[in-house]
């Protein structure tokens, strides 16, 4: 066997060797049975056989349902319901995909996809539709119940959509439909065209069950409103105008009052009217009318703003103050307070009686920007008003000192040759004086000058130089030293030592003066 497979290797080489050289090579020819390929897809075969790829991972679940939209009919007999149901199925082929509990309380279920019927598989009271995937679907689900009825009420089972939101829009026939859904979170109600329209939101594992009352419309007779107020005044007295501000505090013993009307002192014109329950204010002439929003509140409180401009300045005022009408009871307090210097005069009439300012309720003194004047106490029954009347007597402002020095020590050394040098150092008390003036003597020179210790820079003036008492960001509170050196040249002295010397003038007094010479 051997010496034949070389024979023919020999033959094969001698064939080569013989057959003449050609450049142009045609192309091999696979055997039968092979395939030729190239370089580049050779190494790509070896490459994806050496790594494979990664198999697909499979879907967690079948299938999923992102959102069920029911429409919900109520009628005496039964309850009718349309579901639309969105989704996605994520394995291929056909998968089972739940789609409602509860199966046992509702009469019947009818699934369709694009008008076409969807088998039904219903296990352990679920209700399950046999899908075809992978790929998003929508399903139309109809669905109905029986009523049950109890005295005065009647009720129904809705069943447990498996999506991740369900939203539900219920239609009952009546105006006055009391519709209740338990467990579910009613978003809105509301009433027309004879039919009552409730939207909730479900909860998507457990079957809903909803109820429903009627009611028949009855002729509501508005039931007297009993109030008891309380009212707190303040009146500004500033030098032009009269301002009044009201703080009311009304409480309801009967009745849900929508609009609370108030008697206003006529001439004023209403400024602000604020308040938690207040929606809207108008005013016609004396009478100020508040729309509250919770007519259902027990207490209103709110704070209303009056004001009068007199032209001339006020000598004498007359004023109702402010009420509630129609208040069974109101108590109240009534305090003044005026800008500048004012003597005011106002005497206990009818209801009003005195009360030391010292004693005024905590929000009314909290109204007041100034310190109180007068106070009166009163307490008025039915519409009656309660009249103020005061005198007002204004003098002019007096000067208000700025700054004070408790003491000054003033020392001074003087050469043979009468050259003084002078350090006049103060404990300086200032509320609000900017500069301190010093007229120094005749021929004198304002040397340095130091505020509590820090260097400062005084300027000169025609009537003297000026020594700055505060800087930005520097107000003390207590006292503080002011200092500054002068110098003088004088004469020398005379035959017997006598001199003659003077002290620089201040624009502030001064209580204690030391004075040391050396």
């Amino acid at each position: 066997m051997r010496p034949i497979i070389l024979r023919s290797m020999l033959a094969a080489c001698a064939s080569l060797l013989l057959a003449p050289v050609s450049f142009a090579q045609t192309p091999p020819v696979a055997p039968p049975g092979g395939v030729t390929l190239p370089l580049v897809e050779y190494d790509r075969l070896v490459d994806r056989a050496a790594h494979p790829p990664a198999p697909a991972e499979r879907p967690p679940v079948a299938a999923v349902v992102t959102r069920a939209d029911l429409q919900v009919r109520v009628s005496a007999d039964n309850v009718r319901g349309t579901a639309t149901v969105q989704g996605e199925v994520l394995r291929e082929g056909r998968v089972k995909v739940p789609l409602l509990e509860g199966a046992p309380m509702i009469g019947f279920v009818d699934i369709q996809q694009a008008g076409a019927p969807v088998p039904v598989v219903t296990e352990s009271g679920t209700t399950s539709a046999i899908l075809s995937g992978p790929g998003p679907f929508a399903l139309a689900v109809s669905f109905g119940s029986d009523v049950t009825t109890e005295p005065g009420r009647a009720s129904a089972a809705l069943p447990a959509m498996r999506a991740g939101t369900v939203h539900a829009t219920i239609e009952a026939p009546g105006d006055n439909v009391d519709v209740r859904v338990e467990p579910g979170l009613v978003g809105s109600r509301s009433s027309s065209g004879g039919k009552t329209i409730v939207d909730v939101t479900l909860d998507p594992r457990t079957p809903a069950v909803v109820s429903w009352s009627s009611r028949e419309q009855a002729v509501r007779t508005p039931r007297e409103s009993r109030l008891v107020t309380d009212v707190k005044t303040l009146v500004t007295v500033a030098e032009t105008d009269l301002r009044v501000a009201s703080l009311f505090d009304v409480n309801v013993l009967q009745g849900q009052p929508e609009q609370i009307d108030l008697q206003v002192p006529e001439g004023f014109d209403v400024v602000s009217v604020s308040g938690g329950s207040v929606e809207t204010a108008g005013q016609q002439g004396t009478r100020l009318s508040l729309a509250v929003r919770e007519a259902a509140r027990r207490r209103h409180q709110f704070l209303v703003t009056l004001e009068r401009t007199i032209a001339g300045g006020i000598q004498h005022a007359d004023l109702a103050l402010p009420g509630v009408q129609g208040a069974q009871r109101e108590t109240g307090e009534v305090a003044w307070e005026a800008a500048g210097t004012v003597d005011l005069t106002a005497a206990e009439s009818g209801p009003l009686r005195r009360l030391d300012v010292s004693e005024v309720n905590a929000s009314l003194s909290a109204l007041a920007r100034s310190p109180l004047l007068a106070a009166f106490r009163y307490q008025r029954r039915g519409d009656e008003r309660v009249p103020v009347a005061f005198d007002v007597r204004r003098f002019a402002d007096a000067p208000v000192l700025g700054a004070a020095a408790e003491d000054a020590t003033v020392t001074t050394l003087v050469s043979s040759e009468g050259r003084a040098l002078t350090e006049f150092m103060l404990r300086v008390k200032n509320r609000g004086q900017l500069f301190l003036k010093v007229g120094l003597p005749k021929g004198a020179t304002l040397l340095s000058a130091e505020v509590d210790g820090q260097p400062v820079k005084p300027v000169d003036a025609p009537d003297g130089a000026r020594v700055p008492l505060t800087r930005p960001a520097f107000r003390p509170v207590g006292p503080y030293t002011v200092s500054f050196v002068y110098v003088e040249s004088g004469s020398s002295f005379g035959k017997k030592g006598d001199a003659e010397m003077k002290l620089p003038r201040m624009d502030l007094p001064l209580e204690v003066l030391h004075y040391k010479m050396r």
